[in-house]
C-alpha cells in the first residue's frame, strides 16, 4: 500500500512537471511571436505622415520638381529654382534644415513648411 502510494504521488508530480513544462514552453513561443514585427508587402505604401488637407501634401526636398517646391508656403519661383539648383551643386539633403544653406532660404520658410517637408 505504501508503494503504491508513493508511486501515486511519483506520477502525479511527473504529470504536473509535464504540464507545468508545456505552459511555459506555450507562454514562450507566444512571446516570441509578439516581438516578431509583421512582414511588409512591397506593393503596399507604408504612409509615414498623416496627410490633414490636400494643402498639406508632402514635398521632397531631393525629389521635387521646382512646380512642386512652388507649393511650399513661401517659396515661389526663384527659390524653388535655387533649392533645385543647390540640390545639382550639393548632392541630396542629407537634414531638413540643410534648406537653410539656399540664398533666400531662412528659419521662418522652414518652419512654415516643416509639417510638409521630407527628404
Amino acid at each position: 500500500m505504501l508503494d503504491n502510494n508513493k508511486q501515486m504521488k511519483e506520477h502525479i508530480m511527473r504529470s504536473i512537471c509535464t504540464i507545468m513544462l508545456l505552459i511555459l514552453a506555450y507562454t514562450s513561443s507566444l512571446d516570441c511571436f509578439a516581438n516578431q514585427t509583421p512582414s511588409k508587402s512591397p506593393d503596399i505604401p507604408t504612409i509615414t505622415k498623416t496627410i490633414k488637407t490636400p494643402n498639406s501634401l508632402l514635398v521632397s526636398l531631393n525629389n521635387s520638381s521646382v512646380e512642386e517646391l512652388q507649393s511650399l508656403h513661401g517659396v515661389g519661383k526663384t527659390k524653388a529654382e535655387a533649392i533645385v539648383a543647390y540640390r545639382k551643386n550639393h548632392g541630396a539633403f542629407k537634414k531638413i534644415e540643410e534648406l537653410a544653406h539656399v540664398n533666400g532660404i531662412g528659419v521662418k520658410i522652414i518652419k512654415q513648411n516643416q509639417d510638409r517637408l521630407s527628404l
